[in-house]
């Protein structure tokens, strides 16, 4: 095995312990979630009594840490070969861990819906990690700066017009569907600045060569909280959250690969690429379209889907 299939095998590992993570710290802030019935309950002295009331807050407590240390995960993949691609493909993967979760620890039901959209993201993801362990290592300072960041520019300015239509129409179901689309496309462009920016200059391994690099890697914060305040928009203007969850997790992981294969020199989008992502994006509507009633955007936040809390 030559060295770019053991990068590649990192990233797949890197991708699927960060969606994990993610998803279990989701699982675990919505089971503590009364945290905050109790926090009001305290201060406006209303006597209400909740159950797990020292149990609960620790859970929650431990499901935020787990929630801000994500980005960690970001930082090794541009070192091992750029290929962020194959990194945020991966994030289907977390999904099945949430079910396990929540079938074992919370004791929640799982439908036939979504144990088939657990198998077709398991069997997309196989396939893009295969074709990820088969493609050179990748370098992403190879990727001219100024053209990366016209892209970004351009893809942002979609997301805003996309919100402004939607925000003018009005109704649940396309706001859902645009403020999903947009969310899941600046939540992508975390990892995938990351990346750049660590690269950008001849940088590396973790850090920028050039200001530019600075400027491009801390803009990557910037993206993730993006995704974070335009998702927690969207559920205040009554999106629909069985549209935008999987618009969300779709955009997520199509965005990248588009980016790369627009701007990194080397990387193909191959038949395999569009049946895996086809896959994972097909098993996301079935388990989320459709599902119960959290689950976690890339950069961390708590999604309700209308159910069970």
């Amino acid at each position: 095995m030559n060295v770019a299939m053991n990068n590649a095998w990192l990233i797949i590992l890197l991708g699927i312990a960060s969606s994990t993570q993610i998803h279990l710290a989701k699982a675990m802030e919505r089971q503590g979630i009364e945290t905050w019935d109790l926090i009001r309950a305290k201060f406006q002295r209303t006597g209400t009594e909740i159950e797990g009331k020292v149990r609960k807050p620790v859970i929650y407590a431990v499901g935020l840490a787990l929630n801000h240390t994500t980005f960690i995960y970001h930082l090794f993949v541009a070192p091992l070969g750029g290929n962020i691609a194959l990194y945020t493909s991966m994030y289907g993967m977390g999904m099945i861990a949430l079910l396990l979760y929540s079938t074992q620890v919370m004791k929640e039901e799982i439908t036939r819906l979504e144990l088939a959209g657990a198998v077709v993201i398991f069997l997309g993801t196989l396939i893009i990690g295969l074709e990820g362990i088969s493609r050179p290592a990748l370098n992403m300072g190879l990727m001219d700066l100024g053209s990366t960041v016209v892209a970004v520019v351009l893809l942002l300015g979609l997301c805003l017009v996309l919100i402004l239509v939607g925000l003018k129409n009005g109704t649940p179901n396309l706001i859902g569907l645009v403020f999903g689309l947009s969310a899941g496309a600046c939540g992508s462009l975390d990892p995938f600045l990351k990346g750049v920016g660590q690269t950008a200059g001849g940088g590396g391994p973790f850090t920028p060569g050039s200001i530019g690099g600075w400027v491009v890697l801390g803009s990557s914060f910037l993206a993730g909280e993006a995704a974070f305040l335009i998702t927690q928009w969207g559920f205040y203007r009554r999106a629909r959250a069985n549209l935008l969850v999987p618009a969300l997790n779709c955009t997520y992981i199509a965005v990248p690969v588009a980016l790369q294969v627009l701007l990194l020199p080397g990387y193909q989008f191959y038949w395999s690429t569009g049946l895996g992502l086809a896959q994972i994006m097909a098993g996301f509507v079935c388990m989320r379209g459709f599902g119960r009633g959290v689950t976690a955007a890339p950069d961390g936040v708590a999604i309700e889907s209308g159910g069970n809390r």
